[in-house]
């Protein structure tokens, strides 16, 4: 399974969305986006779920499992008949 840091990081620059650009819209330095996109720390909770929101992704938690799991938000549109 991709780490959620790898996957966030590819469609970061998949939206063609800079770490300093980033940064500014979590109100954090450029060097916490670099340090989380290379996994040496988590952001907290809610500047994690900013940053997946940022890219077009929501962010799941099981609450009996230590697993989070991302989904990018297009798969939880409705599709039209």
């Amino acid at each position: 399974m991709t780490k959620i840091n790898e996957e966030l990081k590819k469609q970061r620059k998949k939206a063609k969305i800079s770490q300093g650009e980033m940064a500014e819209r979590l109100k954090v330095s450029r060097s916490t986006i670099y340090r989380f996109e290379h996994g040496t720390m988590d952001l907290p909770s809610a500047k994690l779920i900013a940053y997946a929101n940022s890219v077009g992704y929501l962010i799941f938690a099981r609450p009996l499992n230590s697993e989070v799991e991302i989904m990018p938000i297009e798969i939880l549109k409705p599709t039209k008949k």
